[in-house]
């Protein structure tokens, strides 16, 4: 199957179809290489651990993929990848609290019926 191109290759000629398509025309020589380089930056380098399956479900069909290897950022990227991720937990840490208020009323309520009554 040498004949093949790669997954990342097929993905790349069919990206460069979709961008002639849109824009009616072909891209010069030039403007192909850009695009094929920037391509290439992104695509998925092999893991130490790749793990990719299809869960089947009487509903519907779920995949998952799980990768893990060594964080090969700088220590720039994975700074401003924390700054970034520090306010997410912040939101969803208060809106758990809040989402939450109905069971601490309900626990509360339990609690005080419970002690009110006569033993």
């Amino acid at each position: 199957m040498p004949d093949q191109p790669l997954h990342s290759e097929r993905y790349t000629v069919a990206l460069m179809r979709k961008i002639d398509a849109m824009l009616g025309e072909p891209l010069t020589p030039q403007q192909r290489k850009e695009i094929e380089d920037a391509v290439a930056v992104f695509q998925t380098r092999k893991h130490p651990i790749d793990l990719r399956g299809v869960l089947p479900l009487h509903f519907a069909r779920l995949y998952f993929v799980l990768l893990m290897g060594k964080d090969r950022r700088t220590d720039e990227a994975a700074k401003e990848h924390d700054l970034r991720q520090r306010p997410k937990f912040a939101a969803r840490a208060l809106s758990t609290v809040f989402m939450l208020w109905p069971v601490y009323l309900m626990v509360g309520l339990g609690y005080y019926i419970l002690t009110a009554l006569p033993h």
